[in-house]
């Protein structure tokens, strides 16, 4: 088990979770929300010990704001099934655990980002967290034409799959629901997302041969679309007192592709 306390690292003002851990010695974070810590990869994170969007990490490193965390936890957990049958019967995930300051356990956090430029470039992000000791409502959206899915990185890279060529648009909307009852008799998580997109491409080219009868000249014109929609929804229900799990998972995934 590993531990570091946010006061050991020094951050500009208005600097998420993200910050925070690129700065961390011996961790590794890349583009599309990985982390790495000693050259081995965390499996999911975890906000006070509980699921947060488990395996979608940007949300969490890209929304939370780094003052409220008190510290970060890097260790072995046993997983859900060996903690049933009470043996190792699955290798231990690697987990990071953010502890938030104790002021902020129970309360609201929420940003708003958006943004406009020149030739109808638009940008707007959003997210809401509202949590108590056992229980966790949050929402997010994300819509852009400007081909990004998150914003940059602390070091201001935005990674090569983050900036596609061509043209793209972007439309993302989640949001996740926990309940931990006080009395530990069962847990209940939901988290849903949805997301569509469309890109566009285009490639001209022209192109001129030089020959002694006579030059010889080509025109090329070349167009692409590609459209998405994903729908996820995952359940898990918990029930602590006679150790059952119920998991119920629904994905749509859809692509229209046009040349």
């Amino acid at each position: 088990r590993r531990v570091l306390f946010r006061s050991a690292f020094k951050l500009s003002e208005g600097s998420m979770l993200e910050s925070l851990v690129r700065n961390v010695p011996g961790c590794e974070l890349h583009d599309n929300g990985d982390i790495y810590m000693n050259g081995r990869k965390v499996d999911f994170l975890t906000l006070n010990g509980k699921d947060f969007f488990k395996g979608n990490n940007r949300i969490m490193l890209d929304n939370l704001p780094y003052y409220t965390v008190d510290k970060l936890q890097f260790f072995n957990q046993r997983s859900e099934l060996s903690r049933l049958m009470g043996k190792d019967v699955e290798r231990p995930d690697f987990v990071m655990n953010v502890k938030m300051k104790q002021e902020y356990n129970i309360g609201y956090l929420g940003n708003i980002e958006a943004g406009a430029g020149t030739h109808d470039r638009r940008m707007g992000r959003m997210f809401a967290l509202r949590f108590t000791d056992n229980s966790r409502v949050s929402l997010f959206a994300n819509a852009n034409n400007i081909n990004e899915a998150r914003s940059p990185g602390n070091d201001g890279s935005w990674g090569h799959q983050d900036n596609p060529a061509g043209y793209m648009k972007t439309y993302n909307i989640g949001g996740e629901w926990l309940i931990d009852d006080k009395y530990g008799r069962y847990k209940e998580l939901l988290n849903t997302s949805m997301l569509w997109n469309k890109t566009l491409n285009k490639q001209h080219t022209a192109s001129q041969q030089f020959i002694q009868q006579g030059d010889v000249f080509g025109y090329g014109d070349d167009e692409s679309t590609r459209r998405g929609y994903e729908l996820k929804i995952n359940n898990n229900l918990t029930l602590k007192k006679i150790d059952l799990i119920s998991t119920s998972r629904f994905n749509y995934i859809y692509h229209d592709n046009d040349s």
